[in-house]
């Protein structure tokens, strides 16, 4: 949104912890007021209509042709989810993904006992295993997804940082499968489910 100087805090606090740096209880110090003026960067975003029509578009090819100009999407959600093996936390929404995306689960990119990233080399197999080769998927815009457009982005920040790719290549669909999902009043958007067991 037009911040400078903004960097992420690998493995958050608990590596802060880890690593015995120090802690405070005390409230932040007041700063000065100063004038920010956000810059929405829509390129960066994905609506509900780019989304359908890029869906649109591939649902014209064979589903293992590749269009360049439509791009792929990658749902941060847990497997489970992404399969339609268990309900959505959030009630009202359907099971399932969007039809063409692939699932790299957010905390799949993350060591469960540091929540550090991986190395790019372990990483590198997850995004493979998942379908997606870093350096040849990008002829267009790499689309991400999750349930509501937050964990969406750590998959995606892996990918920047890793492999040193612009912003450029990427952008968020923000509505994600909290919009997706639950359309059910006025338009239903298709859904596809890879469920291992029946679901009644």
């Amino acid at each position: 949104m037009g911040a400078k100087n903004v960097c992420v805090l690998d493995g958050g606090l608990r590596s802060w912890k880890a690593g015995a740096y120090p802690l405070s209880v005390d409230p932040p110090a007041e700063a000065p007021p100063q004038v920010f003026r956000a810059a929405y960067d829509a390129s960066f975003f994905r609506s509900l209509g780019q989304v359908a029509a890029g869906i649109h578009s591939l649902s014209k090819l064979n589903y293992n042709e590749k269009d360049p100009s439509v791009g792929l999407i990658i749902d941060a959600r847990s497997t489970p989810r992404f399969n339609g093996e268990v309900d959505e936390p959030r009630p009202g929404l359907r099971r399932g993904h969007l039809p063409f995306s692939v699932n790299v689960p957010w905390d799949s990119v993350l060591d469960p006992t540091t929540n550090e990233f991986l190395s790019q080399h372990e990483m590198l197999r997850i995004f493979n295993q998942a379908g997606f080769d870093p350096m040849l998927n990008l002829k267009a815009k790499v689309t991400f997804s999750c349930g509501s457009g937050v964990t969406a982005c750590v998959p995606l920040l892996a990918l920047a940082h890793f492999w040193n790719i612009s912003l450029g290549h990427f952008s968020v669909y923000d509505g994600a499968w909290s919009e997706w999902g639950g359309l059910t009043e006025t338009r239903t958007y298709p859904s596809e489910i890879t469920a291992k067991v029946k679901i009644t």
